[in-house]
This record gives structure tokens, C-alpha cells and sequence, in this order.
């Protein structure tokens, strides 16, 4: 992409990207450091995927601070075969007892809101399925808020889970596939997609934190197809 793109997600508000995914796996390394620069120089934040264990341990798990709250975002991806090509550098993958020390992390940091974000599934998927259920079950019982999947390229339901978290129950909210919120794909299934609006709000005294209110908003990628006869703009 041309770092256009990098200036117009900035300008469209996008202030952090995740790079665990797997794409992220068809790159070399150079190619990561040459995003991870542009994205730099657009103060947008980035996690998921890194040079080197070194560059992992000092940024992440990643945390926010905005507006008196700490905001963490994990990133993983489930990465079924990875080339050779970027087997030199750090990519986060779907691994329990890698989440769990990334979690334990996180709650000696504080962080008043923890969002997990999987890139998981198969293309085209529209039911989560066991395995996903388990792990976003897993991830809230070690301290998560909200679980958020992408890769799909179709939205899928979003429900609330209820969980055990410090003796407490609790519920969270689950995003299976936000679908696209962009897509190069004609096919009318791949231009659907939500972003996930949500409030939060934190007791200063007690700084307990939990979601006021939450709601989706959905989104269309729409191609010209009639200006020019068999030509897509």
C-alpha cells in the first residue's frame, strides 16, 4: 500500500492497527519494519507483529491511555502454516499459556479495560464455532472485557458470555467477525461489516471500571459498477 493509505486511516480516525494476522505471515521482515515506520511517523499505534522478541517485550501488551483510562489491546492471530519468509521476526499467535502470561502482565499494569482480538476462522465463516467459544470463554476468565474476531471476511453475531472472573460473575461481550470494514471483493458477502461504538466509565474512587452502553454500526463497501460499463470503480 502506498503510505497514503497510512495518512487516510489516520485521518479517518483510526489512532491503532493490529498485525497479528495472517497476511502479516507473507511478508519479510523488512517489509513489517517499513510499515512499522510509516505508521510511526502517523502516530498510530501498532501491535501484534514485531522485529524481534526485544521489540516485543518493551511494547507489549499494548496500553493506551485516553482520557483517565488504560486501555490494553492483545493481538493474535491462528497461523495454521507460516513461510520461511517470515520466520525471522515476531508474530503473535493463538497460544493459551502465551496469553496467559500476557494477562498476568496486564494486571500488574492496572489496565482498567482489556480488549483481546483474535484474527481466527475461515474465510467466509458464518457460525463461531467450538473452539472460539472455548477461547473467548478462556480469555475472559483471565481478566478480558471484550473479544473481538476478524478474518472471516463476513460479520457474525455479537453476544454476551457470561463468566467467573476474581470469584465474581460477570459478562462480556464477544464480536465472533466484525466483517470488513473495508473490502477489495466484489462478492456482496465480503462488503459487510460493524464497527463496535461502546461507553465506558470508571469509578474514581473505587476505579472500578465497566461499559455504560455499547451498540454497532454497520458498514457497506459500495463499488460504481454503472458509470462505465464493465469497468468497476
Amino acid at each position: 500500500s502506498p503510505d497514503e493509505f497510512g495518512l487516510a486511516l489516520k485521518y479517518a480516525g483510526v489512532n491503532a492497527v493490529l498485525s497479528a494476522n495472517v497476511h502479516t505471515a507473507n511478508v519479510d521482515k523488512a517489509v513489517l519494519k517499513r510499515t512499522q515506520e510509516v505508521l510511526d511517523e502517523y502516530d498510530i499505534y501498532h501491535t501484534g507483529a514485531f522485529l524481534d522478541n526485544i521489540q516485543r517485550q518493551g511494547n507489549y501488551p499494548m496500553i493506551m491511555n485516553k482520557k483517565g483510562f488504560k486501555i490494553a489491546i492483545l493481538n493474535y492471530t491462528n497461523l495454521t502454516s507460516r513461510p520461511s519468509l517470515s520466520r525471522d521476526f515476531v508474530i503473535n499467535e493463538i497460544d493459551k499459556a502465551l496469553i496467559d502470561r500476557d494477562m498476568r502482565l496486564l494486571r500488574a499494569y492496572k489496565a482498567d479495560f482489556t480488549i483481546v482480538y483474535f484474527d481466527w476462522g475461515a474465510n467466509k465463516q458464518d457460525m463461531p464455532s467450538y473452539a472460539q467459544q472455548e477461547l473467548a470463554h478462556y480469555v475472559f476468565q483471565a481478566g478480558a472485557n471484550l473479544v473481538v474476531g476478524t478474518h472471516p471476511n463476513a460479520p457474525m453475531r455479537l453476544e454476551t458470555m457470561n463468566y467467573s472472573y476474581n470469584n465474581t460473575q460477570q459478562e462480556g461481550n464477544i464480536a465472533y467477525s466484525l466483517g470488513n470494514l473495508l473490502s477489495s471483493n466484489e462478492d456482496l458477502n465480503n462488503r459487510n461489516g460493524y464497527i463496535i461504538d461502546m461507553e465506558i466509565k470508571k469509578n474514581n474512587f473505587t476505579t472500578e471500571t465497566h461499559v455504560s452502553d455499547w451498540g454497532v454500526v454497520p458498514v457497506y463497501t459500495y463499488y460504481d459498477t454503472t458509470t462505465v460499463r464493465g469497468k468497476t470503480n
